[in-house]
């Protein structure tokens, strides 16, 4: 069976990249970093663990070389400031980093794979082993952007490319053809906690971290990632969609009026607590989890509402709104609010 290492930072993002490799046939030899990996990577069925402290570059180097990995894979944040903390680099790290002119995180990471490569270790995409879980490119809603919407995002692209250029972040919040929030050195955890947007389009995609609105109405809202939980509070439009891989979504709010609401997740659980006189069309389904809910679900096309162990569909109110909860393995719950 052929070896693969996997550099592992902080995150859920480490775990799904391990699954993914050993669900296509690798072993894999994780290293995980002392300072920032979980400890629930120990019980993911890897070939081994071994931990490492953030300044340990020739341990980590030797480390792969005694396991025999010739390919690796970093995956998971390893927050920026860590490298200007009080973290003591050996001698391998310490003669990199004085060799370098500027310490941006494309600088870092270029430099290290270099130094790996020179040790017969190659340092590959950590996105290869997820391609079902990526974004493909297009419109991914039933319509496309409208004409503000569009301006928004050609802003926001232009924000971010000029952050990117030099390397103060990945990440912007648009609303109203303004930016409401950037990410810097500390990372996108930070950034993305969105308050009080009316009439705006907020876009966010993460790998990991939470994500939070709260109050934002009469909008479009698209949230996609990976492994990050995304929490909603008071919102509503006319296009609400969250999607991520493992991470948990909460909803707290009614679900306004004629809006459409999408939460998938593959892992990740489903919470959403709404009022008693909420008026929505439900659909709900997990193929391994559970489902619940505290309503009187009013059938549509059928006598009685549709329910299971796994599934509930059925109407509240005038059915005004759409709301699907959908999840591989996670559990949903509609509860009411008290």
């Amino acid at each position: 069976m052929e070896r693969i290492g996997l550099i592992a930072g902080n995150g859920t993002f480490p775990l799904l990249i391990l699954d993914a490799a050993r669900a296509q046939g690798f072993d894999v030899v994780v290293v995980a970093i002392k300072e920032e990996a979980s400890a629930e990577i120990e019980d993911r069925g890897a070939a081994s663990v071994h931990w490492v402290s953030l300044g340990e570059l020739s341990k980590l180097i030797e480390t792969f070389q005694r396991e025999g990995v010739q390919r690796a894979i970093m995956a998971g944040q390893v927050k920026h400031k860590q490298i200007f903390s009080a973290i003591r680099p050996d001698w391998q790290l310490a003669k990199l980093l004085l060799s370098l002119t500027t310490r941006n995180t494309d600088s870092l990471l270029g430099a290290v794979a270099k130094v790996l490569a020179e040790e017969g270790i190659t340092l590959e995409s950590s996105t290869g082993l997820l391609e079902p879980l990526l974004v493909k490119v297009g419109v991914l809603t039933q319509r496309s952007p409208s004409e503000q919407e569009r301006k928004n995002i050609d802003y926001g692209r232009a924000v971010a490319r000029q952050l990117a250029q030099y390397d103060i972040g990945q990440t912007v919040v648009i609303a109203e053809s303004a930016c409401v929030a950037v990410e810097a050195m500390e990372g996108t955890d930070a950034v993305v906690n969105v308050r009080n947007v009316q009439n705006g389009h907020v876009h966010v995609r993460t790998m990991q971290g939470p994500i939070t609105l709260t109050d934002v109405s009469n909008g479009h809202i698209e949230i996609t990632s990976i492994s990050g939980d995304v929490r909603l509070k008071s919102v509503t439009g006319p296009l609400v969609q969250v999607t991520s891989g493992s991470g948990r979504i909460f909803y707290d709010g009614d679900f306004g009026s004629g809006g459409e609401y999408k939460f998938t997740t593959h892992r990740g659980d489903i919470e959403a607590l709404v009022p008693a006189d909420v008026s929505a069309d439900f659909r709900a389904h997990s193929v391994l989890g559970r489902v619940q809910h505290d309503f009187p679900l009013q059938a549509k096309h059928s006598r009685y509402p549709s329910e299971s162990a796994r599934s509930f569909f059925g109407t509240t109110g005038k059915a005004s709104s759409e709301v699907e909860l959908r999840s591989f393995s996670g559990r949903i719950r509609l509860k009411q609010q008290q």
